[in-house]
Order: C-alpha cells, then structure tokens, then sequence
C-alpha cells in the first residue's frame, strides 16, 4: 500500500470516528426527549436486508459530501466577506440558503453516517423525526431561497444589460449559469415532491420523514438528499460570484 493511499484510508477513518462520536453524543442527548408513548423505532425503520459493504461505501459517501458541504459553505462565506461593502440582494439570499444547508449537514449527515456503519438507527425516536424532518425542510427552503437568488440575479444581470442586442443578452455566459441555476432549482422541487408524493408521506409524515432520512434499508430520498446538497454547495458557489461587469456597473 502506498503512502499516498494510506493516508487517503487514515483520514476517512478519522472522519468516521467523528461521525460516530458526534451521532452518539448527539443520541445521548436525545433520550432526555424520549417519551414512553414513542413507537418502536425498529418497526419504523424496518428491516435492513442490504450487503454491509454497501452500507459502507453509503456512509463513506456521506463523509465525503459531508466535507465538501462544510468547506464548500465556508468558502461561500468568505466570498460573501469580501463584498459586504458591495453585496447585492442576491448575495443576501443564498447566504441565508447556505446557513441552512451547513446546518442540515453538520445536524443530519453524521447521524445518517453512523447509521449506516451500525447497520441499525439506535440513537432514538425523538431524534430520528428531528432530523428527518430538518433534512426535509432545508431541502424546500434551500429551493426556494436559491431559485429567488437566481431571479435576483437575473434581473439584476437584464438591468445592467438593458438596451443591448436582446439575443446578446440571452446568449451571454453569466445569463446562461444563472438560468442553469434556476433551471436546477425547479427540478430539484420536482423531484423533491415526486419522492414525498410517490412514498405517500403525508399519512404519517414525521415517521416518513424519519424512515426515508435515517432508515439503512432504504437509499433514494437519502441519495437525493446528498446530491442536491452538494449541487447546492456549487450553486451557491456560482451564484456568489459576481458578473464580469458588475463592479463597474454599479
């Protein structure tokens, strides 16, 4: 084994001992709201029939989106530091949506992680319906909050633009990454409600939330969850960043 490659299996089991280390304090922190009315947490769950190692590589995923998330964020933050002086409404909204993402991924991802690795979700009803449904609602306020960035952004982009060759405009890099942007939002709510609505969640909707978030047996809505957190750690990233003409417009 190369230096190279020990090193790479030294940091992911670090990050994993961190995972499990916080997901546990954070378990031990929730039986103080476990309530003796709570349902059974197995019986929600359901069985976890799936090869270990494929829980495994789900848990080094999330470790690995995890990490991207947090120094994607902070990053964001840091652009956003350096145009406090010049920061536009745009810059204000996603700086809301990357709150919520940071929050979500630092409160929900090491509890999915850890979940994984034991094979089981041990760390408490009142916790599981905690995260499931902070998993869910950073999803559709992050949405909401990128694609009014993107508006923001693309009127702000027409405004300065206003009276050039309207296919100019249109046909203009900033305009198309932006409408990407946007473009990804409106699908990401598609699917988002494709997955609420085909596992009809609203009949129980704590406990679904807690299932499809937290369960190991299942992995579409937690392999949504992590994609769209990291393409939203991107589209932050884009929309932060100001137009090549911006400064001088302004």
């Amino acid at each position: 084994m190369s230096f190279e490659t020990a090193k790479v299996i030294d940091v992911q089991q670090l990050l994993t001992y961190i995972f499990v280390t916080l997901a546990n304090a954070l378990g031990s922190a929730a039986t103080n709201m476990t309530s003796e009315n709570d349902p059974d947490i197995d019986m929600i769950m359901g069985d976890a029939d799936m090869d270990p190692s494929i829980l495994s590589f789900q848990a080094s995923a999330i470790v690995a989106v995890c990490a991207a998330v947090l120094i994607g964020n902070l990053f964001v933050f840091a652009l956003n530091c350096f145009r406090l002086h010049n920061s536009q409404l745009y810059h204000r909204v996603i700086m809301f949506a990357t709150v919520m993402n940071l929050v979500s991924a630092i409160v929900c991802m090491p509890l999915m992680a850890a979940a994984l690795l034991e094979g089981e979700w041990k760390y408490g009803y009142s916790l599981c319906k905690v995260t499931g449904l902070l998993c869910f609602v950073s999803m559709a306020f992050t949405m909401t909050l990128t694609a009014l960035a993107s508006i923001c952004k693309i009127v702000l982009f027409l405004r300065l633009h206003f009276g050039r060759m309207i296919f100019g405009v249109f046909l203009h890099k900033d305009f198309i990454v932006t409408s990407i942007v946007f473009l990804f939002t409106l699908v990401s709510q598609a699917v988002l409600f494709l997955l609420v609505y085909s596992s009809r969640l609203w009949t129980a909707p704590l406990a679904g939330l807690c299932k499809y978030a937290n369960s190991p047996g299942l992995t579409g809505y937690r392999m949504f969850y992590l994609v769209y957190s990291t393409l939203l750690t991107l589209a932050a990233l884009i929309l932060v960043v100001p137009f090549e003409d911006e400064n001088s417009k302004l």
